[in-house]
């Protein structure tokens, strides 16, 4: 029995690789850039150095690679002409990796280029920026590279029919930025070799996967995977104020007996009961949705705080309104910004801070045309806002309708909860995590602000979300109203132009959406 035999035989490892010819390895090894956090971490030279151990006769040399599992070494085992050595490689305890799952189903995008041709665009953009933003589209300019640094914009485009492109698919326009330092650690892959393909799904997560030929011409793959950069803008369907309203008109009546919904001129929201910041809700509207409830359970991230004004820079929207629902800025009031009693009071500061979500509707604060929504004597088991997104989302299918505004209870109560202190035990389902917020029935009149979306094309949104204030000392987040036969609402809405997707959690899930 050979060495290596003997030596498989009488350790059970948890992971076994085997490759004919150590060439080949030691090519992709040469593409590729290793950082200090890896599967299993090991310094790079030593696992170069093995795979040169043997080869000056000029013939193969095959190699087994094996890892017993946290705390063991990565054993090599190289073998030329008959002659067997394995290598011990210390290896380090690994931080683990993301989970990318960019199966052929999730995959939406795909571009394949010649990699001369991305080799020439690289040195053309410019690299002080941090962020290069990836545009693929249906339609011209296709395929877009962008910078924004010291020298201004630059900008590379391809199309679709360039004598560099080898392949082009596009199912939906994306737009997405990207670190430019970690785009600079598949430099060595790219120019080793001879086609690079893009791919993209959903969420923005980007695969290069480089085409790599060994000195005997065998095709090799080396994948670099990287998320997007904090902010992604997505584009949403943006259909006429006037056909959203004969929409909402038509599908609220199976859940209100009373249905009144017309485009009018905003009243001034400034003027009570709505008593904004500005007079209207137009200009530019966008929506944001920034973080989302994964940081929040199953265990709170402290670390999770945001600004709005840094928000608002993402957006351009100039000398903007923000409206919306979201949780305060518990480091700035030194406790969870609600502690579970039910009366509302106003904290005064100048800090723009919140923690861990927002759902905010964005605009230059104008006055305009508005949808005017009227809705009585609910019928039907959805709330006042449900109703409105199913309404959409049966009219619009998959394609995003997104909507912002402040609406009115004007009758009624409606069931409202907030947070106790944030908990300490991990919320693992639906029914943990309401039998730890605190549930009350508030009174009318009540004003709600609210932003939704009739559709998720897999951006990961909270598709609704409405908190509640008033003059009373009572308000929080709003689930549905409990007098479905006194309730009325009255509701001013606008149409969302885009989304912008801030920070949004890398592992997720659906608990505590509603």
């Amino acid at each position: 029995m050979s060495q290596d035999q003997t030596s498989l035989a009488e350790v059970e490892y948890a992971f076994i690789a085997k490759l004919d010819n150590a060439k080949d390895l030691s090519q992709l090894l040469r593409a590729i850039s290793i950082k200090e956090v890896a599967t299993v971490e090991i310094n790079d030279m030593g696992i170069r150095e093995c795979l040169t151990m043997f080869g000056a006769m000029g013939g193969p040399v095959s190699t087994r690679l094996c890892y017993g599992g946290q705390g063991n070494p990565l054993v090599m085992f190289l073998e030329e002409s008959g002659v067997v050595t394995d290598c011990k490689i210390r290896t380090l305890e690994s931080e683990g990796v993301v989970n990318f799952d960019l199966s052929r189903d999730n995959v939406i995008n795909v571009v394949i280029l010649k990699s001369e041709s991305i080799k020439e665009v690289w040195s053309e953009l410019d690299i002080s920026s941090e962020d290069m933003e990836v545009f693929i589209s249906p339609n011209d300019p296709y395929f877009r590279l962008s910078t924004f640094g010291a020298a201004g914009t630059v900008e590379v485009a391809y199309s679709k029919d360039s004598d560099f492109m080898e392949s082009f698919q596009c199912k939906t326009e994306q737009r997405n930025t990207y670190k430019i330092n970690l785009m600079k650690q598949c430099i060595k892959a790219l120019n080793l070799s001879s086609k690079v393909a893009i791919r993209t799904d959903q969420l923005g997560l980007i695969c290069f996967q480089f085409l790599i030929r060994t000195e005997e011409g065998t095709a090799t793959f080396v994948e670099y995977y990287m998320p997007t950069s904090k902010v992604a803008k997505h584009q949403l369907h943006c259909p006429s104020l006037e056909d959203v309203a004969k929409v909402l008109n038509d599908g609220l009546k199976s859940t209100f007996e009373h249905v009144e919904v017309s485009v009018v001129d905003c009243p001034d929201l400034k003027e009570k009961p709505f008593m904004l910041a500005s007079e209207g809700i137009c200009g530019k509207p966008c929506l944001a949705d920034v973080g989302g409830v994964p940081y929040l359970v199953p265990i709170v991230q402290k670390d999770k705080i945001y600004n709005l004004e840094q928000v608002v820079k993402q957006t351009n929207v100039p000398d903007p309104l923000v409206i919306g629902a979201g949780a305060g800025p518990f480091n700035v009031v030194g406790v969870n910004s609600e502690d579970g009693s039910y009366e509302l009071g106003r904290f005064t500061t100048s800090c723009c801070e919140f923690g861990l979500m927002a759902n905010l509707m964005i605009s230059e604060g104008k006055p305009g045309k508005v949808i005017r929504v009227s809705a009585k004597k609910r019928m039907g088991a959805d709330n006042f806002v449900t109703a409105m997104r199913k309404a959409l989302a049966a009219h619009y299918g998959s394609n995003p309708v997104g909507l912002g505004g402040a609406f009115l209870l004007a009758k009624g109560k409606a069931k409202l909860h907030v947070m106790p202190k944030f908990s300490t035990a991990p919320l693992l389902t639906n029914e943990a995590m309401n039998s730890w917020l605190k549930f009350f029935e508030m009174d009318a009149p009540l004003v709600c602000l609210s932003v939704f979306v009739s559709h998720d094309p897999g951006w990961d949104l909270r598709i609704e979300h409405t908190h509640c204030f008033s003059d009373h000392k009572q308000g929080g987040h709003y689930h549905y109203d409990t007098t479905p036969e006194e309730v009325e609402y009255l509701g001013y809405f606008n149409v969302a132009e885009c989304m912008f997707r801030i920070d949004a959690p890398v592992s997720t899930h659906q608990i505590g959406r509603d």
